[in-house]
């Protein structure tokens, strides 16, 4: 199978991205989500709207931006490279445990304890509540680890819902 190298962000520069999203003044509609991300973090609008990370240098950079009715839900972005072909590999398995142990560990020093959520599913996660209101989960899939941020509006639904 030879050497496999993956890429992924850096646990210090994911804390900056998500403090950076959780600082937006939010509540925000989609569109307006989308440019103050554009503005703060560089990330970037194709044609048809859809938001890239390029920055990160990922193979995988897609951006999801998603809304309700009263705004903005969530932001995700991968914060890994997307394996497709060895994601039973024990090298790619223990490489994404290793990086999802460092940046949760990493967001650890800065916000706290967190709680692990679903640890017995395909996509067990690590989240925190923010003071801000807001929400932070890092989930491990099985072929990438992702980023995602809820806004305050809804993490507060979330709560309600006993989730």
């Amino acid at each position: 199978m030879g050497t496999m190298t993956w890429r992924a962000i850096a646990p210090e520069e994911t804390l900056r991205i998500l403090t950076v999203i959780d600082a937006l003044p939010w509540p925000l509609s989609k569109a307006d989500a989308k440019q103050h991300l554009v503005g703060r973090l560089g990330w970037t609008l194709n044609d048809e709207g859809f938001m890239r990370n390029h920055a990160a240098g990922l193979n995988w950079p897609n951006v999801s931006v998603n809304a309700s009715p009263s705004g903005t839900s969530d932001v995700g972005f991968n914060i890994s490279d997307l394996e497709r072909e060895h994601h039973d590999s024990p090298e790619w398995l223990a490489w994404r445990d290793d990086h999802f142990t460092l940046t949760v560990r990493h967001l650890a020093q800065a916000w706290g304890p967190y709680r692990m959520m679903d640890e017995d599913s395909d996509y067990p996660q690590a989240r925190w509540d923010l003071p801000s209101g807001g929400r932070v989960n890092i989930v491990k899939y099985r072929k990438s680890l992702k980023a995602g941020y809820v806004t305050p509006h809804m993490a507060a639904i979330e709560r309600r819902r006993g989730y």
